[in-house]
Protein backbone atom coordinates (compact mmCIF):
# COMPACT_ATOMS: atom_id res chain seq x y z
CA UNK A 1 0.00 0.00 0.00
CA UNK A 2 1.00 3.52 -0.67
CA UNK A 3 1.11 6.27 1.96
CA UNK A 4 -1.15 8.81 0.99
CA UNK A 5 -1.25 13.04 1.62
CA UNK A 6 -3.79 14.97 0.42
CA UNK A 7 -3.28 18.88 0.69
CA UNK A 8 -4.91 21.79 -2.01
CA UNK A 9 -6.77 19.13 -4.27
CA UNK A 10 -3.60 17.28 -5.15
CA UNK A 11 -3.00 13.70 -3.76
CA UNK A 12 0.52 13.25 -3.36
CA UNK A 13 1.26 9.05 -2.55
CA UNK A 14 4.35 6.81 -3.53
CA UNK A 15 4.13 6.94 -7.05
CA UNK A 16 3.89 11.06 -7.32
CA UNK A 17 1.48 13.78 -7.34
CA UNK A 18 -2.10 13.99 -9.62
CA UNK A 19 -5.09 15.62 -9.04
CA UNK A 20 -8.46 13.14 -9.03
CA UNK A 21 -10.53 12.91 -11.80
CA UNK A 22 -14.25 14.32 -11.99
CA UNK A 23 -17.25 12.02 -11.64
CA UNK A 24 -17.64 10.02 -15.23
CA UNK A 25 -21.36 9.89 -16.47
CA UNK A 26 -23.23 7.10 -15.57
CA UNK A 27 -23.00 3.74 -17.60
CA UNK A 28 -25.18 3.97 -20.32
CA UNK A 29 -28.11 1.08 -20.27
CA UNK A 30 -28.36 -1.25 -22.98
CA UNK A 31 -29.38 -0.95 -25.86
CA UNK A 32 -26.45 0.94 -26.74
CA UNK A 33 -26.81 3.91 -29.04
CA UNK A 34 -23.29 3.71 -30.46
CA UNK A 35 -23.50 0.03 -31.79
CA UNK A 36 -26.08 -1.96 -32.05
CA UNK A 37 -23.88 -4.88 -31.95
CA UNK A 38 -22.58 -4.20 -28.13
CA UNK A 39 -24.60 -6.25 -25.65
CA UNK A 40 -24.71 -6.96 -22.41
CA UNK A 41 -22.68 -10.37 -23.23
CA UNK A 42 -20.92 -8.76 -25.77
CA UNK A 43 -19.40 -4.94 -24.55
CA UNK A 44 -18.13 -3.29 -27.89
CA UNK A 45 -17.73 -0.04 -27.75
CA UNK A 46 -15.95 1.68 -24.97
CA UNK A 47 -18.02 3.30 -22.53
CA UNK A 48 -19.89 -0.25 -21.89
CA UNK A 49 -16.31 -2.33 -21.61
CA UNK A 50 -14.93 -0.06 -19.47
CA UNK A 51 -16.71 -0.50 -16.12
CA UNK A 52 -16.33 -2.30 -13.03
CA UNK A 53 -18.81 -4.21 -11.27
CA UNK A 54 -19.92 -3.84 -8.05
CA UNK A 55 -21.78 -6.61 -6.28
CA UNK A 56 -23.70 -5.71 -2.98
CA UNK A 57 -22.98 -8.33 -0.61
CA UNK A 58 -26.12 -7.24 1.40
CA UNK A 59 -28.55 -7.72 -1.53
CA UNK A 60 -26.85 -10.14 -3.78
CA UNK A 61 -27.26 -7.42 -6.35
CA UNK A 62 -24.22 -6.44 -8.96
CA UNK A 63 -24.66 -3.37 -10.74
CA UNK A 64 -21.86 -1.54 -12.88
CA UNK A 65 -19.90 2.19 -12.09
CA UNK A 66 -17.32 3.83 -14.67
CA UNK A 67 -14.07 2.18 -14.44
CA UNK A 68 -11.56 5.36 -13.98
CA UNK A 69 -8.06 4.94 -14.39
CA UNK A 70 -5.48 5.62 -11.62
CA UNK A 71 -7.86 6.86 -9.29
CA UNK A 72 -8.17 5.75 -5.39
CA UNK A 73 -10.79 3.94 -4.19
CA UNK A 74 -12.80 6.93 -1.94
CA UNK A 75 -13.36 8.27 -6.09
CA UNK A 76 -15.22 4.54 -6.23
CA UNK A 77 -17.26 4.98 -3.29
CA UNK A 78 -18.16 8.46 -4.22
CA UNK A 79 -19.53 6.54 -7.61
CA UNK A 80 -21.25 3.87 -5.39
CA UNK A 81 -22.76 6.29 -3.27
CA UNK A 82 -23.91 8.35 -6.14
CA UNK A 83 -25.70 5.19 -7.85
CA UNK A 84 -27.14 3.76 -4.05
CA UNK A 85 -27.47 6.06 -1.94
CA UNK A 86 -25.40 5.13 0.17
CA UNK A 87 -23.11 7.32 2.52
CA UNK A 88 -19.71 7.50 1.57
CA UNK A 89 -18.79 6.50 4.98
CA UNK A 90 -20.77 3.50 5.28
CA UNK A 91 -19.35 1.74 2.20
CA UNK A 92 -16.09 -0.55 2.81
CA UNK A 93 -14.56 -1.97 -0.50
CA UNK A 94 -13.16 -5.32 -0.34
CA UNK A 95 -11.08 -6.39 -3.94
CA UNK A 96 -8.57 -9.76 -4.10
CA UNK A 97 -10.04 -10.61 -0.32
CA UNK A 98 -8.69 -7.59 0.77
CA UNK A 99 -10.02 -3.99 2.39
CA UNK A 100 -9.31 -1.18 0.38
CA UNK A 101 -8.38 2.18 1.41
CA UNK A 102 -9.78 5.08 0.59
CA UNK A 103 -6.99 7.33 -0.44
CA UNK A 104 -4.56 4.38 -1.98
CA UNK A 105 -4.99 4.20 -5.62
CA UNK A 106 -6.63 0.79 -7.06
CA UNK A 107 -3.63 -2.07 -7.66
CA UNK A 108 -4.55 -4.80 -10.11
CA UNK A 109 -7.76 -3.21 -10.74
CA UNK A 110 -8.87 -4.06 -14.26
CA UNK A 111 -11.56 -3.25 -16.26
CA UNK A 112 -14.82 -5.20 -15.95
CA UNK A 113 -13.31 -6.64 -12.35
CA UNK A 114 -15.74 -7.16 -9.69
CA UNK A 115 -15.33 -5.65 -6.32
CA UNK A 116 -17.33 -6.06 -3.47
CA UNK A 117 -18.90 -3.56 -1.56
CA UNK A 118 -19.98 -3.91 2.43
CA UNK A 119 -22.07 -1.20 4.52
CA UNK A 120 -20.70 -0.61 7.41
CA UNK A 121 -23.65 -0.70 10.14
CA UNK A 122 -24.37 3.37 11.60
CA UNK A 123 -22.03 3.68 14.58
CA UNK A 124 -24.32 4.25 17.76
CA UNK A 125 -22.90 7.11 20.60
CA UNK A 126 -22.70 5.62 24.20
CA UNK A 127 -25.71 7.81 25.13
CA UNK A 128 -27.98 6.97 22.52
CA UNK A 129 -27.47 3.68 23.79
CA UNK A 130 -27.89 3.67 27.37
CA UNK A 131 -31.16 5.73 26.79
CA UNK A 132 -32.12 3.10 25.16
CA UNK A 133 -31.33 0.47 27.86
CA UNK A 134 -32.77 2.26 30.55
CA UNK A 135 -36.22 2.83 28.41
CA UNK A 136 -36.28 -1.47 28.39
CA UNK A 137 -35.81 -1.45 31.73
CA UNK A 138 -39.15 0.79 32.70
Amino acid sequence: MSNMNQGGGVLRDSYGSYTSSPPLPPVPPFPCVLDSLCTVDNRICHRHKSVLFVKNNATGETFEIPFGNWENWLWYKQRISDRTGIPVDEIRLVYAGAQRDDLTRHSGLQIQSTIHMLQRRPVHHAADHDTAASDKKT
